[in-house]
Formats: C-alpha cells, structure tokens, sequence
C-alpha cells in the first residue's frame, strides 16, 4: 500500500511537471503567434508603403518627361529667336543702320 501511495504520488508529481512543461511551451507559442501578427501587420504597412513609393516615382518620371519634352521645345524655340535675332542683326547693318528703319 505505501508501495501504491508512492506511486500514485510520483505519478502526480511527473503530471505536474509535464502541466508546467506544457504551460511554458503554450506560452512560448502564444508569444511567437503574437510576433507574427506584428510582423504581419509590419509587412502590410511596408507593401502599402511600397506602393505609394511607386505611384510617386511614376508620377515624377512621368513629370521629368514632361519637363524634358518642355525643355526640347523652349531649345527650339531659343533656336529660333537666336536666328532671327542674327538675321535682324545683319538686315540692320545691311540696312545702314537705324535711320533707314525709322523713315
């Protein structure tokens, strides 16, 4: 009987460990489930993020391709105006100068 009561009580004793054991792992995977969701939510945040990121830099591409299209046509036109800045020139010294546009 004492034989029996000392088992019986071994047996309670390695129950209780094992209950603690499993315990300690249940909330070791608590912890790791509650890291996950973080980094989850991280995750979304960084994607959202990262798309904003995209739609901005098409946005400024499409932005310098516009001002390099802008800045092609302000050239040619510059062009323009330095010749016809020339040509008035050298009709104005083929013209004797100001007095012949004046009368």
């Amino acid at each position: 009987m004492a034989r029996t009561l000392r088992t019986k009580d071994q047996t309670i004793q390695e129950s209780a460990v094992k209950i603690q054991l499993m315990e300690l792992r249940l909330e070791t995977v608590k912890k790791q489930a509650d890291a996950i969701v973080e980094l989850e939510n991280e995750l979304f945040k960084a994607r959202k993020q990262g798309r904003t990121y995209e739609k901005a830099r098409e946005q400024l591409h499409s932005d310098l391709d516009s001002l390099e299209q802008d800045n092609a046509k302000l050239k040619t036109l510059a062009a323009g105006q330095e010749r016809h800045s020339r040509l008035f020139a050298i009709f104005f010294e083929k013209a004797g100068g100001p007095g012949l546009l004046t009368q």
